[in-house]
């Protein structure tokens, strides 16, 4: 696995300028009564230079200096004193309080028509979208103030979204688009003549050839990066950029050069130079060198500093990968003991972070399913409305010319109604396929959480700790995967191998799985439907797997081609499904086929491409039932990833 740098890609538009020391000599003792606006300018001057000493002091000036600016009914100083109260929060990580500010600022601006304040506060919420990982409307926001920004000629905030636009592209997995804004990020850079920023674009550039594997360009840009970073004395950012080097040279298994650049990163004051996450995660490199260096001493010496430091810094995360890195040094010296007592604590940070998660994850996929049904039920009626508005139009047409020209008249109304009869069949179609993608994505998502939630309660912690990244990327993508029609193979097969995986591992490795890809498959060339097989993979577990007495059971999933189409099959050793019809005592039709009929009859309507599948029940030499195969046959379909 590729070692993970680290790439900051945030930035904060409009840097504190230098202030004058001797600002406060001259301060007011009552703030709130000031209203001349040059004096109000003075505090908010002095507060920004405060700030970077003293932050609750700060804050108590940046709020009284938007009080008095209230007082004194400017607009325009209203707006700077919010805009100035609204990027202090945000540097110091206060996200929802200055999203209400920028917000507030944004509103103001529009009704005054000050339209530099206006973008300003804008690309900020983008922002803070952008950390919250609503990605879309972070970056319509972005790109709705980069062609203010480009209109005039700012090329330094030019720059700075560019950036932005770069970490979300790179979130999404489009490492092309992510190399495009960084290298444009660059170019503004350099017209803006901003050191800074062009010393953060090569180091944007060279962690996305890291991450695409092209270790001798990433150092390249890194070594660019570096120089620029050097003539400025940029020294915050030459600690990430030796840092980054380091985990490089660690992938490459050069691990005297990856010690030396670490140790080069960690050396550093966070308070005056480096940020919070760079300094421990320094640390915990050079802990993991020595590791693999058997010089366990070091090792275990790093992997505390990094531990007092990121909880002296309240960053849990890195703290519980300092445990689990100490659980790991003690049991390969021997002291089992000590190790288990680390690796406890390892999991019960993980665990508060992800049942902290898990709930607000709860709560937003409820809300997100029923927005979703409301959405298309609005939808749905507004189409019919639009139809039977059409139909009547036309009805109106068909009498005006009828007295005219019936023949002609009558010709042309049915080749209308046919048209928007197809029309109207295609959204429904639309409409419909979105109803059943809504009522699946839900049930699996939810079913998936019990899943993990029994699996964590029946079993031993510690090892459920390291399988809930697992649930994580499997919740991401059954979300990212739902809203599309389509999506490409790979994506799918990582999703089904995520499903199968937390599967296993509730039923206590009741049965083993395989999933085999034949070599001319291409899996990010292709397309299918989203969980196509996933509602027969789950009936091979509950009702063949489960109920079979006669060794372990076996899921195996394929994907080859034959003759220009996609061939998926899911293969069990169960009990098959007579045996499981009478167990149930009942004639049971899994509601999986007749849904898996609909979609198909669906996308085969739409799309005009022919998709079949068919269930064969499985024998023996003895003609005992052996396990059940289902087979789908789908017409190649390329991947379009725009």
């Amino acid at each position: 696995m590729v070692y993970k740098n680290l790439l900051i890609l945030l930035f904060t538009f409009f840097s504190v300028g230098k202030t004058n020391a001797t600002i406060s000599d001259s301060i007011p003792s009552d703030i709130n009564l000031l209203k001349d606006t040059a004096e109000i300018i003075r505090i908010i001057e002095y507060a920004k230079e405060v700030s970077k000493v003293d932050k609750d002091s700060a804050s108590s000036l940046f709020i009284a200096a938007e009080k008095a600016s209230k007082n004194s009914n400017n607009e325009k100083l209203i707006v700077i004193s919010l805009f100035e109260h609204a990027l202090f929060l945000f540097r110091n990580g206060k996200h929802e309080e200055a999203f209400d500010k920028f917000q507030e600022t944004y509103n103001k601006s529009i009704q005054n028509d000050f339209e530099e304040y206006r973008y300003k506060s804008k690309v900020h919420i983008g922002t803070i979208y952008m950390i919250k990982s609503e990605y879309n409307i972070a970056t319509e926001y972005m790109l709705e103030s980069l062609k203010y920004f480009e209109k005039q000629k700012d090329y330094t905030s030019a720059s700075g979204i560019y950036l932005n636009l770069t970490y979300i592209q790179v979130e999404q997995n489009d490492l092309t688009t992510a190399e495009e804004y960084a290298k444009l990020s660059y170019n503004y850079a350099v017209s803006a003549e901003n050191k800074k920023y062009q010393s953060k674009s090569l180091l944007n550039i060279g962690e996305i050839f890291f991450l695409k594997h092209e270790y001798s360009d990433a150092l390249n840009y890194y070594k660019k990066s570096l120089k620029i970073a050097d003539s400025i004395n940029y020294n915050e950012f030459k600690s990430l950029i030796f840092l980054n080097i380091g985990g490089l040279f660690k992938e490459l298994n050069q691990l005297d050069s990856a010690e030396l650049y670490s140790e080069k990163a960690a050396d550093f004051n966070y308070k005056n130079d480096a940020s919070i996450y760079t300094i421990p995660k320094a640390y915990l490199l050079i802990s993991e060198i020595s590791e693999s260096k058997k010089n366990y001493k070091k090792a275990e010496k790093y992997a505390f500093k990094a531990l007092k430091f990121s909880d002296s810094a309240q960053v849990y995360q890195i703290s519980a990968t300092a445990y689990e890195y100490l659980s790991r040094i003690f049991a390969k010296k021997g002291d089992y003991k000590t190790a288990y007592e680390y690796k406890v604590s390892s999991a019960q940070i993980n665990d508060s972070i992800f049942t902290e998660e898990k709930y607000k994850i709860q709560n937003e996929l409820e809300a997100v399913y029923e927005n979703n049904k409301k959405k298309i039920k609005i939808e749905k009626l507004a189409k019919e409305k639009e139809i039977s508005k059409q139909k009547a139009q036309r009805f109106e047409y068909i009498l005006f010319f009828v007295l005219l020209l019936i023949t002609v008249v009558i010709i042309t109304g049915s080749l209308i109604f046919r048209q928007n009869k197809l029309n109207a069949k295609n959204k429904s179609i639309e409409l419909e396929q979105k109803l059943l993608r809504s009522q699946m994505n839900p049930h699996f998502i939810f079913n998936s959480i019990s899943a993990i939630q029994d699996f964590i309660m029946n079993n031993n912690p510690i090892e459920a700790s390291s399988y809930l990244s697992d649930f994580a990327k499997l919740m991401r993508a059954v979300l990212i995967n739902s809203s599309d029609n389509f999506i490409s193979l790979s994506n799918e097969i990582e999703t089904t191998e995520y499903y199968l995986k937390l599967q296993r591992l509730r039923l206590s490795d009741k049965f083993d799985y395989k999933i085999i890809i034949s070599d001319e498959i291409d899996a990010g060339e292709y397309s299918v439907p989203p969980m196509l097989m996933q509602p027969f993979i789950e009936n091979s577990i509950i009702h063949g797997i489960m109920k079979k007495t006669d060794g372990k059971g076996l899921i195996t999933v394929s994907y080859s081609a034959e003759n220009g189409f996609l061939i998926m099959k899911t293969q069990d050793n169960g009990i098959g499904r007579k045996l499981s019809e009478k167990y149930n005592n009942s004639q049971h039709k899994s509601k999986a086929v007749d849904i898996t009929n609909q979609r198909i009859n669906l996308l085969s309507e739409k799309y005009k491409q022919k998709i079949t599948f068919e269930i064969i029940d499985l024998t023996d030499e003895r003609n005992n039932p052996s396990g059940t195969l289902v087979l789908f046959k789908l017409p190649f379909r390329k991947f379009n990833n725009t």
